[in-house]
């Protein structure tokens, strides 16, 4: 619709500003017709091929357009750049696709000249009234009416005549200001390399806790780690790639698919659930922090706001796949690893199960640069490299499917692991909560529960490591 308005508001300007001179066949005198509703008389040049105007953006003034979905006005401030007059303080999308339509509007089809009845076309409650001033002050007036039963097609009035017109042509002057609303919520990088990220914190409802995202502190190349990143709280635990990262760097490119509201008030905010927000994520990258409180859900999407730009106090509609931190759960990001380091950094491996007594310590020697692990000795026996290697896989590779973070049922740990790792230390405690099930600690931090089975197995699979027997890694 915008485009329409514009090309017609353009072409009465050329007509001011070129003395009447026009590119066209041939023009018809100029009439008026009063609609009995009251609507202004509606003036333009009629062409054969009834195109009425023709003229550039920078010719065009302002556009008023009044429809039932609100419409909106189109002003030019000091510098002579358009805007939305409903969204001064809001960040608009480009005006060129309103301007280029209204610049030049082509009819499609003469359906009656002046005809009498107006109320079977649809205007008597037009679907769009637009007025568009050009900068000597001239206007132009056209209606849009109903659905014409040429499939596309809407009847347009101008100049007491009513035509055809193709919907796309002046679909924009069917909207109201919202859908001027630039809809980027914070703008991507061009490389994906430069997606910078600090820390990142989500807050929901459903939850007892938060989930906060740092950046590894022990990152770089050295530090055997996929993603730069780890989750904090509720527990410490390595992320997995291909799931995490929609969460931790989901704001870069975030849009959103429809606003719904400008300059919320109270009311507003209590409509769509953002004044107590179901989901708040904070998230700080090069040092500035951005908020986004995601509200009630409707359909496929959540209604939200957004903070740390200028111009978005707004309420979006945002679809619910671009929102991993209203739905995911901590345990569905991990790397499934306990604790990560490469075995060629490792120097010492001890194990303490006084219940089962067992009290061991393996040493291991490694070659960083080579990548190679070159000796492994428990006491004075050196043991199988290879079915070292199996022994260790299996000990990381501890069960991260349940995260657990309550205080354990005991005090005393059944079984302990002390890894020694090139400037690194970590230590994995086991306390046994039921029969079935273990509590682990993560460097003195509740992380996991893991079942039972895993924890017999690990112990046979010491006995086999000291002995040089195959490790099993079924439990």
């Amino acid at each position: 619709m915008n485009s329409k308005i514009k090309e017609i508001i353009i072409g009465a300007t050329a007509l001011a500003l070129l003395g009447g001179t026009l590119a066209i066949i041939k023009s018809s005198p100029k009439t008026s017709y009063n609609l009995s509703s009251g609507v202004d008389s509606v003036t333009t040049d009629l062409q054969e091929n009834f195109s009425a105007i023709s003229t550039e953006q920078k010719n065009i003034s302002q556009i008023i357009v009044e429809n039932p979905n609100g419409g909106f006005t189109m002003l030019r401030d000091n510098s002579d750049q358009p805007y939305i007059k409903e969204l001064e303080e809001i960040s608009t999308s480009s005006l060129d696709r309103l301007l280029n339509t209204a610049c030049k509007i082509n009819m499609e089809e003469l359906v009656e000249e002046k005809p009498d009845n107006l109320i079977k076309y649809g205007f008597e409650n037009p679907n769009a009234t637009v007025n568009i001033t050009l900068q000597d002050k001239t206007t132009i007036t056209f209606l849009v009416g109903s659905l014409s039963p040429e499939a596309g097609h809407y009847y347009l009035l101008s100049e007491n005549n009513v035509y055809l017109i193709e919907e796309d042509l002046i679909k924009i002057f069917m909207g109201n200001y919202l859908s001027f609303v630039d809809l980027t919520l914070l703008s991507a990088p061009d490389n994906q390399d430069d997606y910078s990220f600090d820390s990142l914190t989500v807050k929901r409802n459903d939850w007892d806790f938060e989930c906060e995202f740092e950046n590894d502190p022990e990152q770089g190349e050295d530090n055997g780690m996929i993603s730069a990143q780890v989750m904090t709280q509720p527990i410490f635990a390595y992320l997995n790639p291909a799931v995490s990262t929609d969460v931790t760097h989901g704001f870069w490119g975030l849009t959103a698919d429809s606003a719904v509201a400008v300059n919320p008030s109270k009311q507003d905010l209590k409509k769509y659930g953002l004044d107590k927000p179901f989901c708040i994520t904070k998230f700080i990258a090069d040092g500035k922090e951005y908020t986004l409180n995601i509200g009630n859900s409707e359909q496929d999407g959540y209604f939200c706001t957004f903070s740390g730009v200028d111009g978005k106090n707004c309420i979006y509609k945002i679809d619910s796949n671009k929102l991993k931190w209203a739905t995911f759960q901590p345990n569905e990001l991990l790397i499934g690893l306990m604790t990560w380091n490469f075995i060629y950094d490792v120097s010492e491996i001890s194990i303490d199960c006084p219940n089962e007594g067992i009290g061991v310590d393996f040493t291991l020697e490694g070659d960083h640069n080579a990548q190679t692990l070159n000796s492994v000795w428990f006491e004075n026996n050196k043991l199988d490299v290879e079915n070292f290697k199996d022994f260790y896989q299996y000990l990381i590779s501890c069960p991260t499917d349940e995260i657990y973070f309550d205080k354990p049922n005991s005090n005393q740990s059944y079984l302990t692991v002390t890894i020694k790792a090139k400037d690194k230390t970590d230590k994995i405690e086991f306390f046994k909560q039921t029969d079935r099930r273990f509590a682990v600690k993560l460097n003195s931090k509740t992380s996991y529960i893991v079942c039972s089975a895993w924890v017999e197995r690990f112990i046979e699979n010491i006995d086999a490591a000291e002995k040089n027997k195959n490790i099993i890694s079924t439990y």
